[in-house]
């Protein structure tokens, strides 16, 4: 037994006739074979190695040249068709493992038999209306507001900041069939008028105030409603030092607002 493969390149056009064929079917076969499931990659891989090493290592007068270039392209498939798609199986299998489970209705034991009827034509309805929402997580009745009850909506957006936003609604919504949707923001204008207002409100030296209004301003509505308006300034400190500051504004769709102020560089 020896190995046959080196004695294919005694001159450069041995070479040339190996390299075409042998990088076609190379391309032929990752194509193929890499789009197999990770378990029946697997598998081929290792068939691949046992046929293509016995076929290589057999005596040369016994062998083929296209031979040769169907074994070795095998062979070197192998690594590739283990390795190069364990990432993609590896982000399917978390997504898969992070969906939701179905909210059983049924089985909550805090709910009455009315608001579980009542939750489940909710769900429908919020899935009709609310265009954001992929699916439901979970429901409940409101701790603070009595007679108000809410489900759990899960973002279709991939990159959200709030993945699960509330839809609220009363029995009374139920019954006069109205549409069941997330809150709407408040209007862009009407939230960065209140931020800057709220700005100056915070500031040592309001009169000292420049806004950046072009590359330091900026807005963006989340899932539940919310507006964040995020706004860069200048002001004077304590110090009588004129100091850069980002703020960033959080407006709920009924106009409270959460304001953070931070000094950068």
């Amino acid at each position: 037994m020896h190995f046959v493969f080196p004695k294919l390149f005694n001159s450069v056009s041995d070479f040339q006739k190996f390299l075409i064929p042998f990088i076609i079917i190379f391309c032929v076969f990752f194509f193929i074979l890499g789009n197999l499931p990770s378990g029946g990659r697997y598998t081929i891989a290792f068939i691949c190695t046992v046929i293509s090493a016995n076929a290589l290592f057999k005596p040369s007068k016994s062998i083929q040249l296209w031979h040769q270039h169907v074994a070795l392209s095998l062979l070197l498939c192998s690594p590739f068709l283990i390795f190069t798609k364990q990432d993609d199986d590896a982000s399917l299998t978390a997504v898969v493992a992070e969906d939701m489970k179905p909210w059983d209705i049924d089985a909550e034991k805090d709910l009455t038999k009315a608001e579980k009827e009542m939750m489940k034509k909710a769900v429908q309805r919020v899935l009709h209306d609310e265009s954001n929402c992929k699916g439901v997580s979970y429901g409940d009745r409101s701790v603070n507001q009595k007679g108000l009850y809410y489900v759990a909506c899960v973002s279709k957006q991939d990159n959200a900041l709030v993945p699960l936003f509330n839809v609220w609604f009363s029995a009374k919504d139920i019954e006069q069939d109205k549409p069941l949707v997330a809150p709407l923001p408040v209007d862009e204008a009407a939230a960065r008028k209140a931020c800057l207002k709220e700005i100056k409100a915070r500031v040592v030296h309001p009169s000292t105030i420049e806004f950046h209004s072009i590359t330091g301003y900026g807005t963006i509505v989340h899932s539940n409603g919310n507006r964040t308006i995020v706004q860069n300034f200048t002001a004077k400190n304590l110090m009588n030092l004129q100091l850069k500051y980002e703020a960033r504004c959080i407006i709920t769709p009924k106009g409270g607002m959460e304001v953070k102020i931070t000094e950068i560089e």
